[in-house]
């Protein structure tokens, strides 16, 4: 047997969210052993974590990895849920039962798993699932449904999201990003992720914008647009950035819209400098939290909900809550005016949720009886 992992997510589709839990896998689970990463582009994804990469739907390589491998690594991130499209469930699950078949141990690694609305998706996914020696889930919500389907306490571990033991860049390799967007971070700043969602209507998203224009200019805050997976994002924080600006004369708040591609670290340190951060981007608010930046969610599936209850920051329940500018301004209000009151707490929360992350590669190390050297953060 070799020291090989293979690993496998939705990776290689710019989605900052998930390459941030590569690039913490690459810097954890890469000590155990070489990582062979199932990317839609794999020269990208080699170049950005320094790991080797086949394509995603190379049916001959994956075959040709799986071969020998000592590990199979399913995750991080939501990837067995059908709220997406009904082709997640049987790709992922097929991998898992093609690493099965030849031996080869598989994982669940820092998992989110669900909602699995359709009966085939809670089939096809209880068929592989139940086979994984190691089920390592990031929530409660995604233990209590491989409950549901039939995955049994002794395989079944809840950990915490991996991106939360993922190295910052250094301040000086922003800095010249920063100058470059002419962009002023002494500067007290609301970041803000959202993505395109079917409820977000008109009149929601003239109360949040509205409503977010009013707690900057009454905190002498700029407010930051920030895109989390290009181009998918690019189209509503461009309209969001447009109703900022397009305001009565003296409500039109210092806005700005990122527009540079950012690494996962870089992207970890600018959140670091925010002072509050508004997300619909589950990493958003993953890597806010790691730097204990309070933060809103914005709830468009329960993961989001389920991470604001670990470090106790309020989450809107949906888009349509958004409507109500006196619930979203006294929210953020309060998150400005207790802010160093809600960082205490979340700085308080990290080492133990931090502990919870690094036992997904404790887990993989014993499964695969891999020798590396496995630090903890």
């Amino acid at each position: 047997m070799s020291d090989r992992i293979v690993v496998s997510g939705y990776y290689g589709f710019a989605n900052t969210g998930d390459e941030a839990i590569l690039a913490s896998l690459a810097e954890h689970l890469g000590r155990l052993g070489e990582l062979v990463v199932l990317s839609a582009d794999p020269k990208q994804t080699s170049l950005a974590h320094g790991v080797r990469a086949i394509g995603r739907t190379d049916v001959v390589a994956i075959s040709r990895e799986l071969s020998g491998a000592a590990l199979f690594v399913s995750g991080g991130g939501g990837l067995l849920q059908d709220t997406t499209g009904l082709k997640s469930v049987p790709y992922y699950a097929a991998l898992l039962k093609a690493a099965q078949w030849r031996g080869v141990p598989t994982m669940l690694l820092g998992a989110g798993i669900g909602p699995l609305r359709a009966i085939f998706s809670r089939a096809v996914a209880a068929s592989a699932v139940r086979r994984c020696r190691v089920c390592a889930v990031r929530d409660e919500f995604s233990a209590d449904l491989l409950r549901q389907l039939g995955v049994g306490a002794r395989s079944l571990a809840v950990t915490a999201d991996p991106a939360l033991v993922l190295s910052p860049a250094p301040d000086e390799a922003l800095d010249a990003k920063l100058v470059a967007a002419e962009l002023d971070l002494s500067i007290p700043t609301i970041g803000v992720a959202i993505r395109p969602w079917p409820t977000w209507y008109e009149r929601q998203f003239k109360s949040f914008s509205a409503t977010l224009a009013q707690v900057a200019r009454s905190v002498g805050a700029q407010i930051l647009v920030i895109p989390f997976q290009r181009p998918h994002d690019e189209r509503i924080t461009q309209e969001l950035f447009d109703c900022l600006q397009f305001r009565p004369g003296d409500h039109v708040p210092s806005t700005r819209l990122w527009t540079q591609p950012l690494t996962p670290r870089e992207m970890l340190t600018l959140l670091s400098r925010c002072r509050l951060v508004v997300g619909m981007r589950l990493h958003a608010l993953i890597l806010a939290a790691s730097a204990a930046v309070p933060f809103m969610g914005v709830s468009y599936d329960p993961k989001v909900a389920s991470f604001g209850q670990r470090f106790g920051m309020p989450v809107a329940p949906g888009v349509e809550d958004l409507e109500d500018a006196t619930y979203l301004f006294g929210v953020l209000m309060q998150l400005w005016e207790r802010h160093e009151e809600f960082a205490a707490s979340m700085r308080a929360a990290l080492p133990r949720e931090r502990e919870l992350a690094m036992r997904n590669f404790e887990l993989a190390a014993d499964l695969a009886r891999l020798k590396g050297d496995l630090q903890r953060v």
